[in-house]
């Protein structure tokens, strides 16, 4: 028996109904994890270690006006995220938190490229992408309080949205690795260390055929693992084997909530009616589903398509950039973050700066990173060229500031 949807084209396809099922999943999952996060901020100390501690921020370019907020702006700023990933798991004034969680996060994302990382990035891109999803349309406070809201459909293109964002870490983090240092196993034999903290396995872990069963398995894993989930058979197997990769990654690099948020995100590769919310509203009729489109998509839709598709290009272009410019990127950096090249290459460096006035004076203020970084910013600065010239351009304006004239500084 063929459905409605067997005569839609592609782009009608995306505004078929579909169960909401895994949308609210996803809400729930997301709000808990990043409520999780930002207790970690505070049960850390992070907050002040990496925001208002350092006298300096590495900022990103285009984005210096981004600065940490006077006096505890920063405590309540995260006090106010915490909030926020509450109330969208519980789906209470949903949209209000969304905007104000995605906006939050974005600042504290691009107030130092010190703290870089690709799941902070996707959280970044999965925060806004919340602001548009109707995630509170089922199993909601918002839903319940106002029963006119609710439904137990939402167009199709919210959901490929979401496993096209999940699927990206996975198929472009694999693409990286499609390099030679990775697949000799160079990079994880200097990554797996000593193994002596692993008991019964750790004594394995410097044998070449372990290093190399690693460095082949994350790479196929991440290149294959996407279509394991998206076909019924393999599903369920892929499904397990992703616990356990991020399960072991967890243990072997501790990279935080990112290992939790994943294996909870990528329930949304499970069909639409894996987990139905319930049938009826509050009135106890059966609440209405929108209906299948048919003919010419509207205007709205339209709109919808564009900014799918420029999205779509934009995060297909991104992990490709590098390319555009001279160089190995694992040197230079230059198309490096935003990329999705994770755990490529370990790098250490020894750095010195040298400042100088127009008369040939040596000074000797904020030349040394150690008086001023923290020990994050330090062990960065020694291997990125952009961070080695952000430094240099500041220490010659605090020098400046000082009345010092025809300022010069050196790297080495």
């Amino acid at each position: 028996m063929r459905t409605e949807t067997t005569h839609l084209s592609l782009t009608q396809r995306l505004f078929a109904p579909i169960d909401i099922g895994l949308i609210v999943v996803f809400r729930v999952a997301f709000g808990g994890c990043m409520l999780i996060e930002v207790c970690r901020y505070f049960a850390k100390s992070w907050i002040d270690r990496q925001f208002i501690a350092p006298p300096f921020h590495f900022h990103y370019y285009g984005c210096e006006w981004v600065r940490v907020p006077p006096g505890n702006g920063m405590y309540v700023l995260f006090v106010v995220l915490g909030i926020c990933a509450v109330l969208m798991a519980i789906g209470l004034l949903y949209r209000i938190a969304s905007i104000v969680f995605a906006l939050l996060f974005t600042w504290v994302f691009l107030i130092d490229q010190t703290w870089y990382l690709n799941h902070f990035y996707l959280i970044t891109l999965l925060s806004w992408t919340s602001t548009i999803l109707p995630a509170n349309r089922a199993w909601s406070v918002d839903a319940w309080l106002r029963p006119k809201l609710r439904s137990l459909k939402v167009p199709a293109w919210n959901l490929w949205l979401l496993r096209f964002l999940i699927a990206l870490p996975y198929f472009y983090g694999g693409v990286a690795k499609m390099n030679p240092d990775w697949i000799t196993g160079v990079p994880m034999r200097l990554m797996m260390g000593d193994g002596s903290q692993y008991p019964i396995v750790g004594p394995y872990f410097d044998a070449d055929r372990i290093v190399l069963f690693f460095a082949w398995g994350g790479m196929l894993f991440d290149l294959l693992i996407v279509p394991a989930l998206l076909w019924r058979p393999t599903r369920m197997p892929a499904y397990i084997a992703t616990i356990a990769f991020h399960a072991s990654n967890a243990r072997m690099f501790r990279i935080g909530i990112f290992p939790l948020l994943m294996v909870a995100a990528t329930t949304i590769f499970f069909p639409p009616e894996w987990l139905k919310p319930e049938s009826k509203d509050g009135s106890g009729k059966p609440a209405e589903s929108p209906p299948a489109p048919a003919g010419p998509l509207t205007g709205r839709q339209k709109l919808i398509v564009a900014g799918l598709g420029l999205f779509f290009i934009w995060q297909n272009f991104m992990p490709f950039r590098h390319w555009l410019y001279p160089g190995d990127v694992s040197w230079t950096e230059e198309g490096h973050r935003f990329s999705w090249h994770m755990k490529l290459r370990t790098k250490t460096g020894i750095i010195q700066f040298r400042a100088n006035d127009a008369e040939g004076n040596e000074l000797d203020s904020f030349t040394k990173p150690q008086d001023v970084l923290r020990n994050r910013q330090q062990e960065l600065l020694s291997e990125r060229p952009d961070m080695i010239l952000q430094y240099a351009k500041w220490i010659a304006e605090e020098l400046r500031q000082q009345g010092h004239e025809g300022v010069e500084v050196r790297a080495y």
